[in-house]
């Protein structure tokens, strides 16, 4: 399945240098000057490939609901991911919208990733919505509500980020590390999340455990599988 591509690219078109000479009646005992080389052209940076291959491949419509017609364990779950503040260079930036399909105008998980390269890293780093998240409901469609916003607003989850790494030519896995994402909800501790993303989907197996490392909540089987649309 070809995916959309939100990836930024700049060409650079060639460039000729025409050196006008210019005679000058002298003496001829005068040595004629030499010409100056032309200012060098700066090297355009590099493309980090796996990063712009992993920011196109995380961006869609993504469903659950095949997964929960064949095991009631799992409910019919939409998750989107849609790019905003693109013309920022400290890479790209997801806002992230997961609701059951039942009630997709409530969503029940609202975040921003930030997907970059640090330390040699793949990492989506997430992050809180400021304010009341029910002012972004949308957003996906509605990138505008986003223009008043910056990054320094948002509340990054401590300890929650995802590394990732390439592991086919479509296909990204990685996950958290340690037991440093605190839970806000239910009695668990910590939470970890498992992630494989590929051009079919994203696979995700988030789960809250406590202090004893007894699973509090989530998926016990595996991960959640969110088909693209």
């Amino acid at each position: 399945m070809k995916v959309a591509s939100h990836a930024r690219f700049s060409w650079r078109s060639p460039l000729t240098w025409t050196l006008g000479l210019t005679g000058s009646l002298l003496p001829i005992a005068c040595q004629s000057t030499a010409a100056q080389d032309p200012t060098p052209i700066e090297a355009a940076s590099p493309v980090d490939q796996d990063l712009e291959d992993l920011a196109q491949i995380m961006v869609g419509h993504f469903s659950s609901r095949a997964q929960s017609e064949a095991d009631e364990d799992f409910f019919a779950i939409q998750m989107i991911l849609a790019p905003i503040w693109e013309d920022r260079t400290d890479g790209h930036w997801l806002y992230v919208e997961q609701a059951t399909e039942a009630r997709p105008d409530a969503p029940y998980r609202q975040r921003v990733y930030q997907v970059t390269r640090e330390t040699g890293r793949l990492v989506s780093h997430v992050y809180e919505l400021p304010g009341d998240p029910q002012d972004f409901v949308g957003a996906q469609a509605h990138p505008e509500k986003f223009a008043g916003v910056q990054p320094t607003d948002l509340v990054l989850r401590e300890g929650c980020s995802v590394f990732l790494e390439r592991v086919g030519p479509e296909a990204f896995s990685g996950g958290t590390e340690g037991n440093g994402c605190t839970s806000d909800w239910g009695e668990a501790k910590y939470v970890t999340s498992e992630v494989q993303i590929d051009a079919s989907g994203i696979r995700s197996w988030d789960r809250g455990f406590l202090g004893s490392g007894e699973q509090a909540w989530g998926a016990v089987s595996g991960p959640y599988v969110f088909d693209r649309q």
